[in-house]
């Protein structure tokens, strides 16, 4: 078995997971890591969060309120950096 990615270097991953641009050996230890790792799990539905408002954000003339409280809170703490 190889070795399985840090949280760290899942993160260089997770585009190209999401993508589907992963070779499917590297796919296999990427998920097999987030067989183990609670907390890569919840970034990744995160992200999958984020890409699913972008979308709706795109198609729907009004900017849904998820996407309006997220760009407040980052703008936010851009702000009070």
């Amino acid at each position: 078995m190889s070795r399985l990615p840090t949280c760290r270097e899942m993160t260089d991953l997770f585009a190209a997971y999401l993508d589907g641009a992963l070779p499917e050996d590297q796919a296999g230890v990427f998920r097999e890591h987030l067989d183990r790792c609670a907390a890569c799990v919840a970034y990744l539905e995160s992200l999958k969060g984020v890409g699913r408002l972008a979308r709706t954000a795109m198609v729907e003339d009004e900017v849904p309120a998820e996407v309006q409280a997220m760009a407040a809170a980052l703008l936010a703490r851009f702000r009070s950096s």
